[in-house]
């Protein structure tokens, strides 16, 4: 087994330390409001319950908040990769998958009687929140669509086929 000094002088290792030592000085260097959004990301990245999905996106919005400029030939890319059809097929079908949910939480939240403020309550997350939700303006991650389910006395697969927990 190595010891530590040796581990430490590869040149991987201090390629590694000097990208570390950036991603640092870039978090050090931004404002709290960023901070506190790679903070959230990182949460996501960390969470065992997050999909391979999220703690990509996760660690896109992290990039793009840090490093903007480098994030920029990333949004190029991004932009024509999305007018492939194959992008095309799989956005529609995510659109069909998001109003779905949002009907189906609606669905439950009417036999229960419910507002969206006691199924944020219930929940534990922010009331703006739950409204973007269900007026698709953000993506339900797995752990959101969970917490509904709870709130809602339902199986997360009622919520979200092909969520099993």
């Amino acid at each position: 087994m190595a010891d530590s000094s040796t581990i430490h002088d590869t040149p991987e290792a201090k390629v590694d330390a000097a990208e570390v030592a950036r991603f640092l000085r870039a978090f050090v260097e931004c404002d709290r409001e960023i901070r506190d959004m790679v903070l959230e990301m990182t949460e996501i990245i960390v969470d065992p319950a997050s999909t391979d999905d999220e703690r990509i996106l996760a660690l896109d919005a992290i990039t793009e908040a840090l490093f903007p400029e480098a994030a920029a030939d990333v949004v190029q890319r991004y932009r024509q990769r999305l007018r492939e059809p194959d992008a095309v097929q799989a956005a529609e079908e995510l659109a069909r998958e998001e109003a779905a949910f949002a009907d189906r939480v609606r669905v439950a939240m009417a036999r229960k009687g419910m507002t969206q403020e006691e199924l944020a309550r219930r929940a534990r997350i922010g009331q703006p929140a739950v409204s973007n939700i269900l007026n698709r303006r953000c993506r339900p991650q797995t752990r959101t669509v969970a917490k509904f389910a709870e709130a809602l006395g339902v199986s997360p697969a009622e919520l979200w086929p092909g969520q099993d927990n």
